[in-house]
């Protein structure tokens, strides 16, 4: 659970950060908008890996939670 919340979230960081850097230029936003939003995604990120980890360890697991979830809409 704790490696597939890191990837998880690596991936989605990885991604979203790319969209940050291609579309919040300092060109058209200036020095600060760029960093703080570099800065939000980083908070952003580590707030997300930090309630799957909880959720990994406090809770029934990540990988139970998707199969109840799946299992819930094989129901419907």
């Amino acid at each position: 659970d704790y490696l597939l919340a890191t990837a998880l979230v690596m991936h989605f960081h990885w991604g979203v950060e790319a969209l940050v850097t291609d579309y919040i230029r300092e060109s058209l936003f200036g020095k600060v908008i760029p960093k703080v939003s570099h800065g939000l995604l980083l908070l952003f990120s580590a707030a997300t890996l930090a309630g799957l980890y909880m959720m990994a360890h406090n809770d029934q697991g990540l990988t139970k939670t998707v199969k109840k979830i799946w299992a819930i809409e094989a129901k419907q």
